[in-house]
């Protein structure tokens, strides 16, 4: 199991094929961004087969604040209460477990007809369930003292889901089975390769001497001499 980091120096070593350079202009954010894009490919790549998602594309988010809305009509409010929990981007349909904390207890997913026009058992308990509208999970059934609930699902951006629990993404085991980690890697230099088109560091010398590969070496080192001398 890697973290993003990891990944991520592991595609740029591959990219400058090991040899060490101060001239960079790959920026971290773009590789991550890649890495991220490649990742959701894969995962939807995977539910298109109708097995299932792999559980290494799963995370554990454990602490997802249930918060307290007012339903408005024209930005006036309607005196309507109703729980909800912001939800993760990319969740919907890779959920394997939404429901307590201690996950004694998971919430069914119903749609918005059924979600709205739902009525109490026969016995007069309410079934906890919820449903996703706007980037919201709407709540009912959930008792007011559940202030934290738990996610387990592949969602869009693994590094911001970090955050909601206070924890640094970099540090974390990035959320990638360990049989797709070299192909996600593949995907992603497959998109830098073809446009990297900068010859390897001359000098080392802390300057940023990167050129073009159509521009001669000769010709650009003896423009770098002259214009040296000149100073």
């Amino acid at each position: 199991m890697a973290t993003l980091a990891e990944i991520r120096y592991d595609i740029i070593q591959r990219v400058k094929g090991q040899v060490v350079s101060d001239d960079e202009r790959l920026e971290e954010s773009y590789i991550d961004k890649l890495i991220r894009d490649k990742r959701n490919f894969l995962i939807r790549d995977e539910a298109k087969r109708g097995l299932g998602i792999h559980s290494g594309w799963m995370q554990d988010i454990t602490c997802l604040e249930v918060k307290c809305g007012e339903v408005q009509c024209d930005g006036i409010p309607a005196g309507v209460a109703y729980s909800y929990v912001d939800w993760p981007a990319g969740a919907v349909g890779n959920v394997a477990y939404f429901g307590t904390a201690d996950g004694s207890s998971q919430f069914s997913h119903w749609n918005i007809s059924a979600f709205l026009l739902a009525r109490p058992t026969r016995f007069g308990k309410e079934p906890r369930r919820y449903t996703v509208v706007g980037g919201k999970a709407l709540l009912k059934g959930v008792p007011s003292e559940i202030d934290r609930v738990r996610l387990i699902a592949a969602v869009d951006d693994p590094i911001a889901a970090f955050g909601v629990c206070g924890l640094d993404g970099e540090n974390q085991v990035y959320p990638v089975p360990v049989h797709q980690v070299s192909r996600l890697q593949s995907l992603v230099l497959m998109d830098l390769l073809p446009v990297r088109n900068i010859l390897p560091d001359t000098f080392n010398n802390a300057n940023d001497e990167t050129v073009p590969s159509q521009v001669n070496p000769k010709l650009a080192q003896a423009f770098s001499t002259e214009r040296q001398e000149a100073q």
